[in-house]
């Protein structure tokens, strides 16, 4: 039997740099840990006491089929089905806002709803915005959007094909940057800044210290996330955080289900992992 069977893809949309550091820091715990494609019907997930998500990046394009994927392992997923499901479509950047969480502002366009993206944009008085799917991972037809002839026929394409969302464009992108904020089993670990990231762009990260409001912030997402669903405790999530043009913080994106966690910025983090993994194991009979 598998002790620990770490989701992936058949076919990796980029290279997973936490990869080998994790497999190797599972086997040297003594346990007995395998990649497995989620996508693969034959890949022997139910032969692992514990499935943990990891790259399973290209869900976007089958988001059901993943879910059911997720359902039927139930409560041997880490993190658990509910959380997944909470987690894959970015309404929930919406959820947060409504319970108080300082949020990047966002309009959520449904799918087939015909609007005009200047109309939009001078509605909210946004002169430069950010067009993303809702369903979407790394740079997935992400792109810095006006209210151009050009960006409206491309943002009336995509809403004809799946659920947009609309953000205003945050300068501080370009200087203080966009800041990762790790968190492994209970505990903010490590941050690492990022670079400005938009369809076909590579992803660039340096480590950061963690500011005592991005931590604050960070963990306040974190536990109303815990609070408000079911699943209980998260192994893992990442905490995307953005400063606005008065320097307050906000919330980009909370990363539950598959994010980068750069284990090679912090062994103190992919320990603590591997903690929480043989701690969820000694649970499962």
């Amino acid at each position: 039997m598998i002790d620990v069977a770490l989701a992936t893809c058949k076919a990796l949309p980029e290279p997973d740099p936490d990869r080998e550091l994790l497999l190797h820091a599972l086997q040297k715990a003594g346990l007995r840990a395998e990649w497995l494609a989620w996508d693969d019907p034959s890949a022997p997930f139910t032969d692992a006491r514990l499935t943990v998500l990891r790259s399973t990046w290209n869900y976007i394009a089958d988001r059901d089929a993943f879910l059911a994927w997720a359902d039927a392992l139930g409560y041997r997923l880490a993190n658990p089905p509910p959380i997944v499901r909470w987690n894959t479509h970015k309404r929930y950047l919406k959820e947060l806002a409504e319970a108080g969480i300082p949020t990047v502002p966002t309009v959520l366009v449904p799918k087939g709803a015909g609007a005009a993206l200047g109309d939009l944009m001078r509605k909210k008085q946004w002169f430069s915005a950010v067009a993303k799917p809702a369903i979407g991972a790394g740079s997935f037809h992400t792109k810095r959007v006006s209210s151009s002839d050009a960006d409206a026929a491309w943002f009336a394409q995509e809403l004809a094909e799946r659920d947009m969302l609309l953000q205003p464009y945050v300068p501080a992108v370009e200087s203080s940057g966009e800041r990762a904020i790790v968190y492994i089993e209970g505990a903010v670990t490590h941050a690492v800044r990022k670079s400005p990231r938009f369809s076909g762009n590579d992803e660039r990260t340096e480590p950061v210290p963690v500011a005592d409001d991005e931590r604050a912030l960070a963990e306040r997402a974190m536990s109303y996330v815990m609070r408000a669903l079911p699943g209980g405790a998260l192994l893992y999530g990442r905490c995307d955080l953005i400063r606005d043009e008065s320097g307050a913080l906000q919330v980009m994106e909370l990363e539950l289900t598959e994010p980068s966690l750069f284990f090679e910025h912090s062994p103190q983090a992919l320990a603590r992992f591997v903690e929480g993994v043989q701690r969820r194991l000694a649970l499962i009979r």
